[in-house]
């Protein structure tokens, strides 16, 4: 037994410093003095006001509607509702998430557990308003027996893509940026061609929707599978590599690599 403190070599060079030494100070009670639960509720009311214009601007969409403000706690409803859309016949209840992008592997583990969470959030916020139409009618300023009728569909909303597309507890998860996207436009950008001689740009597009209906049919695939990270999983492939033993000779390891770019997109 000893009473020095080694700090192990690996855990230093390997880890993320920059992240490492802000948990150090915040556990040391140096940070920025802003409450984390203020820091939220400011970030979730840009980004309804962000939709709110999105959806506005898209001529694409006829009923589509965001709620501009939370859903306070009251008898009626169990929790706060962060975010509440209404897309043709479903009404989506949406459990906004602001977290730094996991490095590590213990943060990884922690953002999962904490994106559980959120599903869960989402699942029992969902069912509140399947149970009372009127917290529907009354955000998005809908006569009731039009409440009534809209299908209640939960969502995880995070600030990056980390688990982008996955379906944790039975709740779709997606990022901010790309169902605003979606809700403001029915194009998307896949990539860019650039002529050095003439400078031209050239952008390539998809379209996700023709019209509202459209976009509710396709709504929930297209978070299951969104491009931007079907085009990474496609280019996926295995490669066998041999790994040194520490008794002498090697293993063969099957490892996944990201390949190159291909078709158009090599083009």
């Amino acid at each position: 037994r000893t009473d020095k403190l080694g700090l192990a070599a690996p855990a230093l060079i390997s880890s993320y410093t920059l992240r490492k030494v802000e948990a150090w100070f915040e556990r040391g009670g140096l940070d920025d003095q802003l409450g984390k639960k203020s820091r939220g509720v400011s970030l979730e009311r840009a980004y309804r006001d962000q939709l709110v214009e999105r959806v506005a601007e898209n001529g694409h969409l006829s009923t589509a509607l965001v709620a501009p403000n939370a859903i306070k706690k009251s008898k009626t409803v169990p929790e706060q509702i962060d975010l509440m859309i209404r897309l043709g016949p479903i009404v989506i209840v949406g459990e906004v998430k602001h977290r730094l992008f996991p490095a590590e592997s213990l943060e990884r583990y922690n953002y999962f557990q904490n994106l559980r969470g959120a599903a869960q959030q989402a699942r029992r916020k969902a069912d509140a308003v399947k149970m009372c139409p009127e917290i529907a009618a009354s955000a998005l300023g809908l006569p009731i027996e039009t409440a009534k009728q809209l299908r209640v569909l939960p969502l995880v909303v995070v600030n990056q893509g980390f688990g982008l597309g996955l379906l944790v507890e039975g709740v779709r998860v997606t990022q901010s940026g790309s169902l605003a996207h979606l809700l403001g436009s029915n194009d998307l950008v896949t990539g860019m061609s650039f002529d050095v001689g003439t400078g031209e740009k050239i952008f390539n597009t998809e379209t996700d929707y023709s019209d509202e209906a459209d976009l509710v049919r396709r709504f929930e695939d297209i978070l299951a599978d969104p491009f931007v990270l079907r085009r990474f999983i496609n280019r996926i492939e295995w490669r066998a590599f041999d790994f040194p033993q520490a008794k002498g000779g090697s293993i063969l390891i099957d490892a996944p690599e990201l390949g190159d770019l291909g078709g158009a997109e090599r083009g």
